[in-house]
């Protein structure tokens, strides 16, 4: 059942995020041909790795030759509670440096192949930017089952719904620490209409490791007259953070290719309130 499922993919996705980086193994380990199976394929730069953008294979580990082509249901990205321990008390540093202070896992959803013999495989991931991971997964006797995540009311649910969402990213220039951004983004309201929507990381941004990246975020949606919309965004940030931690993104919906953002006005000030010049933002993929 889906509920099941999920709970145990937010678990061991959370093990991983200790780790800080990608599973050595698929999850379970073990499984018979034909079940689906997770996979915890660490954190990706900037979230590259994407259904639409992967390739998976599979091949015996003493038979590179021998290769099966088990179906990616689905690649979504799973973050911890944000009072669970990983993310107020970090084990490893390093989890802050590859993900720009945000916190999460990639977990890819796989149907293997039906028939498979038994063995012992090497599940290889791939995306169109050479990214590159690898995982044991031992295939045992007995026919596999095809999960198809039943939720709590008895229906299939939709595993994709919990892929990322079109999106553009909001950045700024590096090397500055910031105290307060007021923006005005325009975009094509003829396209995205009122559908769009500022995110940025859902994550407690309190003490310890996190005490630097504080700020308040808001956000909404104004007219330049006589019809312009836009989007009013300011961020406060009454520590100071380093400009490559403000980065966010901008959301809309499916089947809009381009949401024609552009970045209008932008002042950036110190902690001091004083205006800091050279920093720019922009907007990125």
């Amino acid at each position: 059942m889906m509920k099941s499922r999920i709970l145990t993919l937010g678990f061991c996705a959370m093990l991983f995020l200790s780790l800080g980086c990608q599973a050595q193994f698929a999850f379970p380990k073990y499984c018979r041909a034909g079940d689906t199976i997770s996979v915890f394929v660490g954190t990706g730069s900037g979230k590259t790795w994407k259904t639409s953008n992967v390739t998976l294979g599979m091949y015996l580990s003493d038979d590179p030759s021998t290769l099966y082509y088990p179906t990616l249901r689905s690649i979504f990205y799973a973050r911890p509670d944000p009072t669970s321990k990983v993310v107020n008390y970090q084990p490893d540093p390093m989890i802050d440096g590859i993900t720009n202070g945000d916190i999460y896992q990639a977990v890819a959803v796989v149907d293997t192949v039906p028939g498979t013999p038994a063995g012992a495989y090497i599940l290889r991931f791939s995306d169109t930017d050479g990214a590159v991971a690898s995982f044991a997964l031992n295939i045992v006797d007995g026919v596999g089952q095809k999960d198809q995540f039943i939720n709590i009311l008895g229906t299939n649910s939709d595993i994709t719904q919990l892929e990322l969402a079109p999106q553009k990213g909001i950045a700024f220039d590096s090397g500055f620490t910031i105290g307060a951004v007021d923006l005005t983004v325009d975009f094509d309201d003829s396209i995205a209409t009122t559908d769009i929507n500022v995110i940025t990381a859902m994550i407690n941004r309190g003490a310890g490791t996190f005490q630097n990246y504080q700020r308040m975020f808001y956000w909404e949606d104004d007219v330049i007259p006589p019809s312009n919309k836009v989007l009013k965004i300011s961020i406060i940030c009454p520590a100071g953070v380093d400009s490559d931690y403000l980065r966010f993104q901008i959301v809309y919906p499916e089947g809009v290719v381009n949401p024609g953002l552009s970045i209008i006005s932008s002042k950036v000030v110190d902690v001091n309130g004083s205006p800091i010049s050279g920093v720019t933002a922009f907007v990125t993929e």
